[in-house]
């Protein structure tokens, strides 16, 4: 689905289940941000068909976590392109692991120990990344063109990253999540939950017209706005 473009960029947003996939395109180039859990493998190649997506220059993940980086080793080989992360964590992708984050919530809290105490759910090991670039050199190449720009918000990972296209789209992974219809303003999962409201007064300070999330629903500015009030 096509949630924002101007005279440079266009940008979908890739739904598969609870998981929010993005393809930017600039120019011919075609990027894939974040993909998925393992087991929306067969949906996210099927969306990205119905794109007519036949080529992908780079894969970018918003930070280590599996369900974002679950596919990210089947799709660089699918087509045959690089995948490009913050280097905080690389050595963590490369071995296909994570590190369940601290819980905020009673439903993260029981995810945490299913997966840690009976490890069926396998949250935390996906297929193995061989090669992980830096964020920066993708940047470098010029393949996002002049418009994009790549910032970092630490309260849910240390290396979580967004990318920032003409000012006006930002693509945050799981530095922002919000459901409305549950009226929740605090993130599930968070390393350091000292630092949410700070890093979401920060979005807001961004100006961007659209905040596409991991989860959930892009959001505008107004709606971002109200949120942050609500944190107090």
């Amino acid at each position: 689905m096509l949630i924002w473009q101007n005279e440079r960029y266009r940008l979908f947003q890739i739904k598969c289940w609870g998981y929010n996939c993005y393809l930017l395109k600039c120019g011919e180039n075609n990027i894939l941000i974040d993909t998925g859990l393992k087991w929306v493998r067969g949906m996210l190649r099927r969306r990205l068909r119905r794109l007519n997506i036949d080529t992908l220059a780079a894969v970018v993940l918003t930070h280590y976590h599996s369900d974002h980086a679950g596919n990210a080793a089947y799709i660089a080989r699918e087509f045959g392109c690089p995948v490009y992360a913050s280097p905080e964590f690389a050595d963590w992708l490369r071995r296909g692991e994570c590190q369940m984050p601290r819980s905020n919530s009673v439903s993260a809290w029981i995810v945490n120990r299913l997966s840690r105490g009976f490890g069926f759910i396998h949250w935390d090991c996906f297929d193995p990344i061989e090669d992980v670039w830096n964020i920066e050199e993708l940047l470098a190449m010029g393949m996002l063109g002049d418009g994009a720009e790549v910032r970092a918000l630490t309260a849910h990972t240390d290396d979580s990253i967004c990318l920032v296209i003409d000012k006006s789209a930002a693509i945050v992974g799981d530095a922002f999540v919000y459901y409305p219809p549950l009226g929740n303003v605090m993130l599930p999962w968070a390393d350091h939950p000292e630092r949410i409201a700070d890093s979401w007064r920060e979005l807001l300070n961004w100006g961007c017209g659209v905040y596409c999330q991991g989860h959930g629903t892009p959001v505008s500015q107004k709606v971002l706005a109200k949120v942050v009030r609500k944190l107090g």
